[in-house]
């Protein structure tokens, strides 16, 4: 996983900033806070400089000591963040074309830092970057991967137990996420259910097994009205770190 940065929209997300700020020390990145003026509008200069010391001035607030961070002002337009090597904190950014997107919630810093991280999961192999990013996270900071597929009832079975129900393709791209996961060294387990939706059974698990958060990857494929864009309108109660369409 090349990353960088950790990057925060003061404009929009300044209270997500304690949590940002607890990211980028978990993950070992620079925090970089950019501010851009609201509604398209233009600062002058006297502005900016208010703007940074403002902004700088909250950052260093219960910032550790080796922390490193910045602030980038945009005098007017948007703030430009680069295109890979970094994570956007963001409670209102629905999603971002290149860089994963973490959405703490209503989080105001991190909770159970040590707890394992959730990777829902399909039948399709092209999704495959996604898990893989969700293992080098987990392998980043020291925690075990749980593996979650929802599956609906198969035709003839009778049997409660998930694991007679594998969704066709879903047991193979569970076996590639385990191998992935045993060449890195990271702790893995495939949980295999039936629930009245993904989204349901997404959240339920990440409460039931106390995740530190979800990590799921658009479907290229799907264009609106994906289990993706539900876990964003009904919200979550667990931080959600959504991988752009392309992979990263």
């Amino acid at each position: 996983m090349y990353l960088q940065a950790i990057y925060l929209d003061y404009a929009t997300d300044s209270s997500c900033l304690s949590y940002a700020r607890a990211l980028a020390t978990l993950l070992r990145a620079e925090l970089i806070v950019g501010y851009a003026p609201p509604h398209g509008g233009c600062m002058t200069d006297e502005e900016v400089e208010t703007a940074r010391v403002r902004i700088l001035d909250a950052v260093s607030d219960g910032a550790s000591g080796d922390q490193s961070f910045c602030v980038r002002i945009a005098r007017h337009g948007s703030i430009g963040w680069p295109t890979v090597g970094g994570i956007i904190v963001s409670n209102h950014c629905e999603r971002h074309p290149t860089l994963p997107l973490w959405r703490p919630s209503s989080e105001t810093t991190i909770r159970n830092a040590k707890a394992p991280i959730l990777i829902p999961f399909g039948n399709k192999p092209e999704l495959e970057r996604g898990y893989l990013w969700g293992v080098s996270l987990a392998y980043r900071i020291k925690v075990s991967v749980v593996f979650y597929h929802t599956t609906w009832p198969r035709d003839g079975v009778t049997s409660e137990r998930g694991e007679e129900h594998w969704h066709s393709g879903a047991e193979e791209v569970a076996r590639r996420a385990e191998k992935g996961d045993r060449e890195r060294g990271v702790a893995s387990e495939p949980i295999v259910e039936r629930a009245g939706s993904v989204r349901e059974g997404v959240h339920q698990m990440a409460l039931y097994r106390r995740a530190s958060c979800i990590v799921a990857q658009q479907d290229a494929n799907v264009i609106s009205g994906g289990y993706h864009d539900e876990l964003i309108r009904y919200g979550h109660l667990v931080p959600l770190v959504l991988l752009p369409k392309g992979g990263v």
